[in-house]
């Protein structure tokens, strides 16, 4: 029997919040994860509404990713078509259609205590996951109230959101069922067409005019030309609405001004004062979704439209009778009802540890910590789940917030190693529910005096969120363990922790303390404490199994850590200009349990004490010391340089320790010469003058101080892709700020006279490219000009939309490269053939011209 498929992380649903979902893990550099979707293509809500008139009623520059811009958007609010498009878009654009399941709802999925894992039924098949991310969303399953005698209508019959576009309206007498968001956009587009139509309002909604428009031709250029007036644009309309927030939470009295809007917007399309006191609402303006059309109140004016002020009763035969008892004959009845909120559809097939659904838990409300995690559902999130609704900006910004939270837990769960999840505490949760209903009493959405879909059964609101999606932001940015359960398979014990005893006594039981505040550790050399910056935090590496001082060839000083089990296969670590060992830590960390992992400071860098000598040779001779102290003699290992650090891969190339204890090679965010000339971190033309501002920048000698908020937002766009998540950038921004600059500067003239063209044509071992497509400090073309001049390429894998950092940026496909180099490299010649002689020495080196078809066929591979 077949072992069943295992993924890292399945994603439910393909709207923006499983798309987005998708996104991220790729940025992340993780790769195993599949999307399950019901339906035969993407587009979650955006695919299933295709009512005649569907729209959106958030700004189209508010409504899209923030990653994923769109300059084109044709009208100041788009309509589905569009929003469809530009979702199909995403997924082209970010390469997510190999990870797209179609056709595979999702039956039932149970957690499997012993393997850790999510068991997964679909229609499609079975598979399992480590993680699930629910993006189903709140709107995906219609709602359609029992109503006796539906069953035996006569006529059509259909929800909004499963639109029958084969059955002609034309003519026809058609009921509308309800006032929602739906129903004032599907009367105004049908009125004109049927010969009758009627609406069934229990409760009339709010109505503001939709001021909408055309995007001209000319702005449209100006977005595409300029990228900046699109994200102004955004940022305004993300204003605005964020000023709107304390009238709706703290201050509903405010709202009064906005009702009086609403109530001329009425006056100019209603005369009839009769038909306006049975639209005018007798709840506070806010307490329901407002609503935005210009066309709706025109419609129900015109004389072929019939309001019925209360809801339907029942059906007999093709005769609606409402709950005031009047009748009316109807020949298609649309349902424009909402869709299961409070009581997701979902949360019926989602089985957790105790053997309880989802549905069971959430009997007598939903809640869950931040809007993501559910207490006995260990690594199962919601994206827009309880309490992440908004009720007047874009669900986007929203759905980004989570995203971010998603990221930081894969990172700890990557940080805790081994075989883990995260289980919600109960306390945390409640806790945070609390919070979130405390801040609701004040609410419009409690107090203004109306019963929405905000609610549930127990009049408990369990869908908005009560403050800002900054606020929000803000609680989402990391994933705090004190909330969660660190949970293990049966008999085994937290990671973490006995690896940090362990490592902790091995160093006080080897290692005096002098006077200065250094170790000194057996077999010579001294070793300074780690510096504060990578000591706590998801980025600071393990403590090490062994540390030493190597000495190199002009007797410089190197620190050099080793991690993980003697005897497993050898991966050495050489970091960039002005990084540390820490900037490898999720790398050390993953690695670490099958791999002795060895990782050093670049002289001047982190422990390793600056000296006057700066230039390639050094950087080859620093490399060569530390693979003779390290490894065994015949002992080959896999080498991973980042940035500087592939440059000093390059340099050493033809040194004979190099190429005795080299596997194969991988090179991250890495050039060979022009560096300065083609970095694109100043927004210049390319030319003389670029070049000269920025070898100045890069060179300079000022100090960069603390890590303020704008040392980070340089970082970011100096260093990273737009969508690194906040602490990312703050992990990378410590690790930079700690080096001296008086070695910045010294290596910045090295890297701006570089010149190792020559170097990488010797580089003949196995080597595989990474680079980010975002990368301002060595752009994807260097790693273009390495991939046709190495001997041996086996592979160039471009990420979008990530930066310079890509071992921090995306940690697990940086390392999912190293094992596989390892793999195919450095285990084969571990294990002796019959005749004794190591596996590897008959291996047949690969050719140029068949490394070239190789990394063809991998180029522009996504992340």
């Amino acid at each position: 029997m077949a072992e069943q498929e295992r993924v890292r992380v399945a994603v439910i649903g393909s709207g923006f919040g499983g798309l987005g979902a998708a996104v991220r893990l790729r940025r992340e550099g993780i790769t195993d994860f599949v999307v399950l979707e019901r339906a035969s293509s993407v587009g979650g809500t955006w695919r299933d509404n295709s009512y005649p008139g569907c729209a959106c009623d958030v700004p189209s520059h508010l409504y899209s990713f923030s990653f994923a811009p769109n300059p084109d958007w044709p009208r100041t609010f788009s309509g589905q078509e569009h929003i469809r498009a530009y979702l199909e878009h995403v997924a082209d654009v970010f390469h997510l259609r190999p990870h797209l399941r179609f056709d595979s709802e999702v039956q039932r999925m149970t957690w499997n205590t012993e393997r850790l894992c999510w068991d997964i039924e679909t229609a499609s098949g079975a598979l399992s996951a480590d993680v699930v991310v629910s993006a189903t969303g709140p709107l995906s399953d219609p709602k359609i109230p029992e109503i006796p005698g539906l069953a035996s209508f006569p006529g059509k019959v259909f929800h909004s959101a499963r639109w029958d576009h084969d059955y002609d309206l034309t003519g026809k007498r058609v009921a509308v069922v309800g006032t929602g968001a739906s129903a004032i956009q599907i009367v105004p587009a049908i009125q004109p067409k049927v010969g009758r139509l009627t609406l069934f309002q229990r409760t009339p909604p709010w109505v503001m005019p939709r001021v909408d428009r055309a995007i001209s031709g000319a702005e449209r250029s100006l977005h595409r030309a300029l990228p900046l007036t699109t994200q102004l644009r955004r940022g305004l309309l993300w204003g605005i609405r964020e000023l709107q927030v304390q009238a709706f939470t703290k201050r509903p009295d405010e709202l009064g001004f906005v009702e009086k809007l609403a109530k001329r917007n009425m006056a100019r399309a209603i005369k009839d004062p009769a038909l306006r006191a049975r639209l005018t609402p007798d709840y506070r303006i806010g307490c329901k979704r407002i609503l935005l059309s210009s066309t709706y109140y025109p419609a129900l004016a015109r004389p072929n439209v019939d309001l019925v002020d209360s809801g339907l009763r029942e059906v007999r035969g093709s005769t609606l009778v409402a709950a005031d008892g009047s009748e009316v004959e109807a020949d298609a009845i649309v349902f424009g009802t909402g869709f299961h909120v409070t009581d997701m559809p979902i949360a019926e097939r989602v089985v957790g540890a105790e053997g309880r659904t989802l549905a069971e838990v959430w009997k007598d409300g939903m809640e869950a910590l931040r809007g993501a995690t559910a207490a006995g559902f260990p690594n199962f999130m919601t994206v827009i789940g309880p309490n992440t609704g908004l009720g007047n900006s874009s669900m986007i910004l929203m759905i980004e917030s989570q995203l971010n939270y998603l990221a930081d837990y894969l990172r700890q769960l990557t940080v805790l190693g081994g075989r883990a999840a995260l289980d919600a505490r109960p306390s945390a949760v409640h806790a945070w529910n609390r919070r979130v209903q405390e801040r609701m009493r004040r609410t419009v959405w409690n107090t203004g005096g109306c019963t929405s879909w905000y609610l549930d059964a127990n009049g408990r609101n369990t869908t908005i969120w009560p403050g800002t999606t900054a606020e929000f932001r803000r609680a989402t940015r990391r994933v705090d363990l004190a909330e969660y359960q660190v949970v293990r398979p049966a008999g085994a014990q937290d990671g973490v922790g006995a690896q940090g005893a362990t490592t902790t006594a091995a160093a006080t039981a080897t290692a005096d303390t002098n006077d200065h505040g250094r170790h000194r550790l057996r077999g010579g050399g001294l070793v300074s404490r780690r510096p504060a910056h990578v000591t706590s935090g998801p980025y600071a590496p393990p403590v090490p199994a062994r540390e030493l001082s190597v000495v190199s060839a002009d007797g410089a000083r190197l620190h050099v850590e080793v991690h993980g089990p003697e005897g497993a296969p050898a991966v050495v670590l050489a970091h960039g200009w002005t990084c540390s060992t820490a900037f490898w830590a999720a790398q050390i960390h993953a690695l670490a349990a099958d791999h002795r992992v060895i990782a050093y400071d670049q002289r001047g860098h982190g422990r390793s004490p600056a000296s006057r000598a700066c230039g390639t040779d050094a950087l080859a001779d620093d490399l060569e010391a530390v693979l003779l102290a390290t490894l065994a003699p015949g002992e080959k290992a896999v080498v991973a340089g980042h940035s500087m650090g592939g440059m000093t891969v390059m340099a050493a190339s033809t040194r004979p320790a190099f190429r005795a204890h080299t596997a194969a090679v991988l090179l991250c965010s890495t050039g060979s010469s022009r560096l300065v000339a083609e970095s694109t971190v100043l927004p210049l033309r390319p030319g003389r003058l670029r070049t000269w501002l920025t070898r100045h920048v890069l060179g300079s000698r000022a100090p960069l101080g603390p890590v303020t908020p704008a040392a980070l937002r340089i970082m970011k766009y100096a260093t990273m892709g737009a969508g690194s998540s906040p602490h990312m950038v703050e992990a990378c921004a410590r690790i930079v700020h700690a080096c001296p600059r008086g070695s910045r500067h010294a290596w910045s003239q090295v890297l701006d006279l570089l010149d190792l063209d020559h170097a990488v044509r010797e580089l003949d071992v196995p080597t595989a490219v990474v680079v980010g497509t975002a990368d301002r400090l060595t752009p994807p073309r260097h790693a273009r000009s390495l991939v046709a001049a190495l001997p041996q390429c086996v592979g160039l894998t471009e990420l979008p939309g990530l930066g310079h950092m890509t071992p921090v940026e995306a940690p697990e496909l940086v390392t999912g490269r190293i094992r596989e180099l390892v793999t195919t490299y450095v285990v084969p010649s571990r294990t002796e053939s019959p005749a004794g002689v190591p596996a590897q020495t008959a291996r047949t080196p690969q050719t140029a011209q068949t490394a070239r078809t190789a990394q063809t066929a991998q180029i522009k591979e996504g992340a």
